[in-house]
């Protein structure tokens, strides 16, 4: 007699080839099945609330809506929902800012199929999942980032132009060059250019520490002029 799959899985990841990739490394785990795959985050919390998966495993990097922005408006239409995302950037700043909205884990997109049945059942069984930081020392993790807030929230205001903000605003949701040039219908070699601008008038010299200003900034509650 067949064993029969008992955990509804909604996946949403907008490259096609990755989606069926993860479709089919969980289809292949016991007890698991694919309720239903999505590309974006619009769709994300609309099949969420139509289909009621045990647990979403979702890229943060999606058009129409991010993953983060997505979570923030499932988890405030169900506290118990459980998310758990995966990323090519799994660095301290995305970690931070994924337990801060409500998230269970997140998980770097090469991890082997084993790892992945493992985080989900921790976070299933009610456990965080989010590499090396656990739940006995996320809190170091979490007064790091408080502390940087707080920093923030008395130094001068940055002054960037609408432009400058939606583009720090892209990069923190872990888009590309080419990907930001799509979402704001420009020219990849205007975002080059953009990038360029940003960086000099921040005082960043590499591309890592633009991608942790951008992610420290919003988890900072933005320290933008808002004009």
């Amino acid at each position: 007699m067949p064993h029969t799959k008992t955990i509804s899985v909604l996946i949403a990841e907008d490259h096609k080839l990755v989606r069926s990739g993860f479709i089919k490394l969980i289809e292949e785990l016991p007890d698991l099945f694919v309720i239903a795959d999505v590309e974006d985050g619009i769709a994300l919390v609309k099949t969420y609330f139509e289909k009621l998966p045990d647990i979403i495993v979702s890229d943060i990097s999606m058009p129409l809506l991010s993953g983060f922005d997505a979570a923030k408006k499932i988890i405030s239409g169900d506290r118990s929902a459980r998310i758990l995302f995966l990323s090519m950037f799994d660095t301290d700043e995305y970690i931070y800012r994924a337990y801060k909205i409500g998230a269970k884990g997140l998980l770097s997109k090469n991890i082997s199929s084993g790892e992945l049945n493992l985080a989900i059942h921790k976070v299933l069984n009610g456990s965080l999942y989010f590499g090396k930081w656990n739940e006995t020392n996320i809190e170091e993790l979490l007064f790091r980032f408080e502390s940087i807030s707080k920093v923030n929230k008395t130094s001068p205001k940055i002054s960037l132009t609408i432009r400058e903000k939606q583009f720090i605003q892209l990069i923190a949701e872990g888009l590309t060059n080419q990907e930001i040039a799509d979402r704001l219908s420009i020219a990849k070699k205007t975002v080059d250019n953009l990038r360029l601008i940003t960086m000099r008038k921040l005082n960043i010299n590499s591309l890592p520490a633009l991608m942790k200003f951008a992610l420290e900034l919003t988890a900072s509650e933005k320290n933008f002029d808002r004009e």
